[in-house]
């Protein structure tokens, strides 16, 4: 094995970075020679057979080290490929996404000052062209530009990334170039996966009961209609912002068409709408943060109008992003439902009892027995709850 530790030191290249890599395996190879020699007299035989694999190996890894410094291009010459690897070397979506939260915090109140719909801009349509609705993407694409003028000043403008950003004197959507392509994109995609969630969320929460509320048992409304708005600091806890949901369960989930032997249910709940916005960015943001209060004020009054909105179609027959002959502006509020097989998954978990209210059901408990975390559970008219008796 001594041969092997000269054959690396005579074949790798000897310049400064290989060094590093040789010569701490060079000395350990040669202590080991040394100690495995003196007991094992076959030893030589060994180094023999290791001596290509290992040589190999460590001359592979010491020309990597010793390779020549790649050379950045000027960002115009960068493909669309090269323009993604800078910004997310410079920018990635760690570095974006805590910057999107200062941005949401700042933008909602501002987008509910214009409009009552704040909720769209979270949840824009994916395709977008000449016909489509431009109300929700111009405020995503207010958000959006302010996260990357944002990061731009925090992070581009440091050393960590020059090329990219050399001549890059302001971000507006007049700009063409590839390279402002490239990082809108990324900015958007930054925000596809919290899209995606606050449209489960708010399915699973709200938008399941708006939908199908005219099915029996199934419906959702506020406590007190007729309370007075409250202030933003105030919001907490008023009486403006309760609701009771109810809606069918039973033990599999699948209601449509309803299994046989299987006894159905109405679970009734209390919910508070500045909980559910609060829950609800931060399934956007993917994270715990202390929403400011005109934010959940914001979202939570544009919740309480979706609730209130009963005159709604949620299955017209057209673009999620039309209604009727409408087909821009706010209030489409099928632009918050997630794709189909999103929904059937998300309503089998809504429509399935929890493993207590199956164990209050047969035991048939009164509603006053029921605990508050439980929730009441009305008995269906069908009997046969699928279960056999104990006796």
């Amino acid at each position: 094995m001594f041969d092997v530790a000269l054959k690396i030191g005579d074949t790798v290249p000897s310049n400064a970075r290989a060094q590093i890599i040789i010569e701490p395996i060079r000395a350990a190879l040669a202590d080991a020679v040394v100690l495995l020699k003196g007991a094992f007299p076959e030893m030589a035989e060994v180094a023999a057979a290791v001596t290509v694999p290992v040589v190999g190996a460590v001359y592979a890894a010491a020309a990597q080290a010793a390779g020549p410094v790649q050379v950045s291009l000027p960002w115009e010459q960068m493909s669309m490929d090269q323009l993604r690897t800078e910004l997310n070397r410079g920018a990635p979506w760690r570095i974006l996404r805590p910057v999107d939260i200062e941005v949401i915090n700042r933008c909602i109140p501002l987008l509910a000052a214009e409009s009552w719909d704040v909720i769209s801009a979270l949840c824009p349509q994916a395709r977008r062209g000449p016909g489509s609705n431009q109300f929700p993407h111009r405020g995503a694409d207010r958000m959006a530009y302010t996260t990357m003028k944002t990061v731009k000043h925090k992070v581009f403008s440091s050393v960590t990334v020059r090329t990219i950003c050399n001549d890059w004197i302001s971000i507006s959507a007049s700009d063409k170039s590839l390279r402002h392509q490239a990082y809108l994109a990324h900015s958007r995609n930054s925000r596809n996966d919290g899209r995606s969630r606050v449209r489960r969320m708010g399915y699973k929460c709200l938008w399941y009961a708006c939908e199908i509320r005219n099915r029996p048992g199934v419906d959702i409304k506020m406590q007190h209609p007729n309370s007075a708005q409250p202030l933003p600091s105030q919001a907490a806890g008023n009486v403006y912002f309760p609701y009771d949901r109810s809606v069918t369960v039973c033990a599999s989930g699948l209601l449509d068409p309803v299994e046989v032997h299987q006894r159905t249910a109405v679970l009734k709940t209390t919910g508070c709408l500045i909980g559910d916005a609060q829950l609800l960015l931060n399934e956007y943001a993917r994270t715990t943060n202390p929403w400011s209060d005109d934010t959940l004020m914001a979202v939570a009054s544009n919740m309480r109008i979706i609730i209130e909105d009963t005159a709604f179609n949620w299955k017209e027959l057209c673009p999620p992003h039309n209604v009727g002959t409408r087909t821009s502006g706010p209030g489409f509020w099928r632009l918050l439902l997630p794709r189909l097989t999103t929904r059937v998954d998300s309503s089998v978990e809504v429509q399935t009892m929890t493993e207590e209210n199956v164990d209050l059901l047969k035991a048939g408990l009164a509603l006053h027995d029921i605990p508050d975390h439980v929730g009441v559970l009305v008995g269906g008219d069908d009997d046969e709850f699928g279960m056999e008796n104990d006796d």
